[in-house]
């Protein structure tokens, strides 16, 4: 395995966690009968979930480095894990439509603190490369909910 390239089931993992979206989007988009703003609600907060939980995986990322890091990189990237967290929850509780466009925002930002955390030495080199692709498509599929509630 390439240093450069993540484990194929860690990034099958993470594609999966794309489903929940993809399955709102088809919905909406076939307009299915069971779909209800309860349904559509789950999935944004669905999406806060994992913010929150890559914002966890940062948190424990600089946990793990421990003192092989410097006191302040692990400092401020606990910190900085907890920001998407916080801000998941405060986007999932608004309306749905800016509540998805919200979230199609978030999940990009996440990229850079991937970035950060690998130029930092708290994250694998592959680290980017396993996030890139399902955050593409959630952030996508987030933006395409929002939109299509808006018209």
């Amino acid at each position: 395995m390439s240093l450069a390239r993540p484990p194929r089931f860690a990034l099958f993992l993470a594609l999966s966690g794309t489903l929940p979206v993809l399955a709102a989007l088809m919905a909406l988009l076939v307009r299915w009968p069971g779909l209800d703003g309860l349904w559509l609600r789950a999935v944004a907060v669905y999406g806060a979930v994992i913010v929150s939980f890559v914002a966890g995986a940062h948190w424990g990322l600089a946990c793990a480095a421990g003192a092989a890091a410097q006191r302040a990189v692990v400092q401020r990237h606990l910190a900085w894990s907890v920001v998407p967290a916080l801000a998941g929850w405060a986007v999932a509780a608004q309306p749905l439509w800016m509540a998805y466009l919200g979230l199609a925002v978030l999940f990009p930002l996440l990229l850079v603190l991937d970035r950060v955390a690998v130029g930092a030495g708290l994250a694998p080199i592959w680290w980017p490369a396993m996030r890139l692709p399902p955050t593409v498509v959630i952030a996508l599929g987030y933006l395409a909910l929002g939109l299509l509630l808006l018209v």
